[in-house]
């Protein structure tokens, strides 16, 4: 286990619990993962298949 090395005050500060932590982690990850999707849209398929 890693630790983060904040005191409990400076947690509080920004999260008002564990869960309202995870789920602003998740969020910042799937905005991350959109925004990396639009840099990158998807090719369409090509006809033919080199192999």
């Amino acid at each position: 286990m890693e630790y983060v090395h904040i005191n409990r005050s400076t947690f509080y500060l920004h999260y008002s619990d564990i869960s309202n932590m995870l789920e602003n982690v998740k969020r910042e990850l799937i905005e991350e993962i959109a925004e990396v999707m639009e840099s990158y849209p998807p090719e369409p398929f090509s006809e033919s298949v080199v192999l």
